[in-house]
């Protein structure tokens, strides 16, 4: 492992300790606003680690199996996990109108939408359902497996060298 590599293991190790020694020790709430800015921020520090040409993978791994010792039985510490903030960092940077309604929104029904929604109109349409409704996980399942994204009225974007654009 190179050395910066090492230094960013440490850096992310240390920043998401910090938040989860505060929630265990009750001075930190459990509100989904801290740990969905939290993943934003992990998700931001991965992306930029990449586009520094500093490999992510073994820099998740290392910070994974660190905290899962120290944190046992804490939920969102698996590699997938850490992949998932990185991938919610993504889906979400260009729009900042949509950081408020983040926050809100419970990170299980994001994790939900970056895996079932690609569109970013059906992203914010779910998104906006689960603020609107006060959605859980599985209300947020339900709606999609009822398909009111597709059964509403709202506009859907059609990539340009899809037959429907044509």
């Amino acid at each position: 492992m190179q050395p910066y590599e090492d230094t960013a293991i440490q850096w992310l190790q240390d920043t998401i300790r910090v938040h989860l020694r505060a929630r265990r020790e009750g001075n930190l709430p459990l509100i989904s606003s801290e740990w969905v800015g939290l993943c934003w921020d992990v998700g931001h520090s991965l992306t930029m680690m990449q586009a520094h040409g500093i490999s992510a993978q073994p820099v998740i791994e290392a910070v994974s199996a660190k905290l899962r010792l120290e944190f046992l039985g804490a939920k969102g510490l698996m590699p997938a996990d850490f992949q998932m903030m990185r991938l919610f960092y993504l889906a979400y940077f260009e729009r900042p109108d949509l950081l408020p309604m983040l926050r809100v929104i419970p990170w299980e029904c994001h994790a939900v939408i970056l895996d079932r929604c690609k569109d970013p109109v059906q992203q914010e349409y779910y998104l906006s359902l689960c603020v609107t409704q006060s959605l859980s996980q599985d209300g947020l399942l339900s709606a999609l497996k009822e398909q009111r994204y597709e059964l509403s009225s709202a506009p859907r974007h059609v990539p340009q060298d899809s037959p429907e654009a044509q």
